[in-house]
């Protein structure tokens, strides 16, 4: 690894990988329920039970998460990285899965054509929100592994502490709101809103709405 970097590791891929596919695999549940898909991933092994569908689902779900670790752990240590890599492995995923594999453990042979693809454009979407799921729960757990368990460790930890850093997060954020906020003020004063925002405090000037915005 290069300087700066730690090294790779496995238990951190696959299991961060894991938890992220799950929580995007529950969330692109929602829309296979609704088009009815889970009968379809269950055909695999010749059934067309739901509970069957839904148990293959999640196993697929944590495979796909886990091999995003795998690939990823060292790109995707950002929201933005994490995102993008995200989508572009729910769009490899949709190619590989719907388009490949699941054809051809069906016993039927895989058709790539325009018409074929544009019939799963909904499956497209879908895999493409999946991988931005994964995308960004992984950087957000992955923050958070390294945080307990490496940044604490007295062997490995940086000399800037998580604690200095997270201080120094919420001051930029804080920065970052008050000035989106007093731009975004002048537009509120032009559209008579900050008595409207006032009432949030159980008042109604424009003075106790600017303060309660601000805030």
């Amino acid at each position: 690894p290069r300087e700066g970097r730690e090294a790779f590791s496995w238990p951190r891929a696959i299991i961060v990988g894991s938890v992220a596919g799950v929580i995007g695999g529950w969330a692109f549940g929602k829309w296979m329920e609704q088009v009815n898909f889970y009968p379809l991933i269950a055909g695999i092994f010749n059934s067309n039970d739901r509970s069957l569908g839904v148990g293959l689902h999640f196993v697929i779900a944590i495979i796909i998460g886990a091999s995003f670790g795998i690939l990823f752990q060292r790109d995707v240590r950002h929201a933005g990285s994490s995102l993008g890599w995200g989508m572009a492995y729910g769009i490899f995923w949709w190619f590989l899965g719907p388009l490949t594999l699941l054809p051809l453990l069906t016993l039927h042979w895989p058709d790539w054509s325009y018409t074929h693809a544009s019939d799963l454009f909904g499956s497209l979407v879908g895999h493409i929100i999946y991988g931005l799921i994964v995308g960004f729960i992984y950087a957000l757990i992955d923050r958070l592994w390294v945080a307990f368990f490496h940044d604490t460790d007295p062997l490995n930890r940086q000399v800037e502490g998580p604690g200095t850093r997270t201080l120094q997060t919420l001051g930029w954020g804080a920065l970052a709101a008050l000035t989106g906020g007093l731009v975004f003020s002048l537009v509120m004063v032009q559209i008579g809103f900050l008595p409207r925002v006032a009432a949030l405090a159980h008042g109604s000037s424009p003075a106790l709405g600017f303060v309660v915005h601000l805030a």
